[in-house]
């Protein structure tokens, strides 16, 4: 496994859309939140794949980003 320090937004197709660089090697969970769903969060895991890694020592970050992209909504469970 390759840690990349980056969260990547794909088309449909396979194809890679963009890219969004970040300051740690490993990050996890990308999710949306803020007014209007404008801005990215991104937590990143402690563990440390390869401790030579660019970014290694900020890996257990919590990041955000404005890709210029919107989130959306989660449906309130109803039952």
């Amino acid at each position: 496994m390759v840690a990349t320090g980056t969260v990547r937004r794909y088309h449909a197709d396979g194809s890679l859309d963009r890219t969004i660089a970040l300051p740690c090697s490993n990050p996890t969970k990308p999710a949306f939140g803020g007014e209007g769903l404008e801005t990215m969060f991104i937590t990143s895991t402690r563990m440390v794949i390869d401790p030579k890694a660019p970014g290694a020592a900020a890996n257990g970050g919590l990041f955000s980003a404005k890709p210029g992209v919107r989130g959306v909504a989660e449906a309130v469970f109803a039952g």
